[in-house]
């Protein structure tokens, strides 16, 4: 290994620096060949894009209708009893099957 000093790295020339290498990324994959092993395809009308609901643009597309039930939000308490798949009421404290 060579010996260096501060004044070898202050009189030698700087590293030749390499030229930026620019290639066109889109370009490139467009120009790939694709296997379409899975077989789907996706038309333009069945395609629905995932975006952030902006009121501002006028994309309707991204409103969503509002949902219809907005009583059974996690960790609400609601003030109508819940109706549970077994005909149960999600009431506590009427438990009447006690003996």
């Amino acid at each position: 290994m060579a010996d260096l000093s501060l004044a070898d790295a202050l009189t030698e020339p700087p590293p030749e620096i390499e030229e930026e290498i620019k290639r066109d990324f889109i370009a490139t994959l467009e120009a790939e060949a694709f296997d379409d092993v899975v077989g789907e395809t996706v038309g333009k009308t069945d395609y629905i894009p995932l975006l952030d609901v902006d009121e501002k643009t006028g994309n309707s597309e991204s409103k969503k209708k509002p949902c219809s039930d907005t009583s059974q939000v996690e960790g609400a308490p609601s003030s109508k009893p819940t109706v549970l798949a077994n005909g149960d009421h999600g009431i506590e404290g009427n438990d009447t099957t006690e003996a």
